[in-house]
C-alpha cells in the first residue's frame, strides 16, 4: 500500500487509500472499541497498545494522501468516518485532520476578521480551492473537495453528539454544551461557516449580472464550474 501511493497512476493511489482506511476500520480492537475492560479481563493490554500503534502509523500514510489529487481527498474524506464512528480512541486525530483541512480553504480561523464587519465576504477561498485558467475561458479544476469535507465533518459530529458509538460519544456531546472541548470548537465554526455563506450573494463569486451563464458567453462554461462547486459545497 505505500508503494501505491505514490504510484503514477491515479487508480493506484485511490485503492492505497481504500485499502489504508480498510485496515485503520478492520484493526479496532474489541478492547478499543469497549472501553478496555475487555482487554484487562483478559490480559490484552500489551496487545490493544499495539493495535493502537498500528493504527496511527496508518492514520500517519493516510495524512500524507492529503498532497494528492482531489479524487483520491474525496475518497478519504468519504472513508474516514467510519473509524471516527467505531473508534473513540481515533476521533481527536480524524477531528484534527479534517479540521486541518477546512481551515486551510476558508477563512474562518481569523478571529479578528470573523467578528467584524468583513463577515459579509465569502469564507469559501475559491482561490484554493479551485484552480483557474490564466484566460478565464477553460473551466477551472476542482484542487480541493470541499463539498465532501464538509460532508464529513458533519457527520462526524453529528455521530458524535448522537452518541452512535458509545460512551465516549455523549461525553464529547456533553463537552460541546458547555464549551471547551475540541467537538465544540468544531460545532462553532461550522456554525460560523453556515452564517457566512447566508450572508453571500451572487456578487460575492461574480457571478452577478444578466447572461453570465449563457452558453453564448465565451466564459459561460467558467462560471457554470464556479457555480457548480459552489451549490455543492
Amino acid at each position: 500500500l505505500r508503494k501505491a501511493m505514490f504510484s503514477r497512476e491515479e487508480p493506484t493511489r485511490i485503492t492505497a487509500v481504500h485499502g489504508f482506511l480498510q485496515l485503520l476500520h478492520t484493526t479496532a480492537a474489541p478492547a478499543a472499541t469497549a472501553g478496555g475492560a475487555a482487554a484487562a479481563a483478559d490480559g490484552g493490554e500489551a496487545e490493544s497498545e499495539a493495535v493502537v500503534h498500528f493504527q496511527l502509523e496508518l492514520l500517519g500514510f493516510i495524512r500524507r494522501s492529503l498532497t494528492q489529487q482531489a479524487s483520491i481527498r474525496a475518497a478519504l474524506y468519504d472513508g474516514i468516518v467510519p473509524a471516527f464512528v467505531t473508534q473513540p480512541q481515533l476521533r481527536p486525530m480524524v477531528l484534527e485532520l479534517l479540521f486541518g483541512q477546512l481551515a486551510a480553504y476558508t477563512d474562518l480561523f481569523d478571529d479578528e476578521q470573523s467578528s467584524s464587519a468583513a463577515c459579509a465576504t465569502s469564507p469559501i477561498l475559491l482561490d484554493k480551492c479551485l484552480a483557474f485558467s490564466e484566460d478565464g475561458a477553460t473551466p477551472p479544476t476542482v484542487v480541493e473537495p470541499l463539498p465532501q469535507l464538509i460532508r464529513a465533518i458533519t457527520r462526524c459530529v453529528v455521530a458524535a453528539r448522537a452518541g452512535a458509538a458509545g460512551a465516549d460519544a455523549a461525553d464529547a456531546a456533553d463537552g460541546a454544551e458547555d464549551g471547551g472541548s475540541p467537538l465544540a470548537n468544531v460545532i462553532d465554526r461550522m456554525r460560523l461557516l453556515v452564517d457566512r455563506v447566508a450572508l453571500c450573494g451572487l456578487k460575492h463569486f461574480g457571478l452577478h449580472g444578466e447572461g453570465v451563464l449563457g452558453a453564448k458567453d465565451k466564459h459561460g462554461a467558467y462560471h457554470h464550474a464556479i457555480a457548480a462547486f459552489l451549490n455543492a459545497t
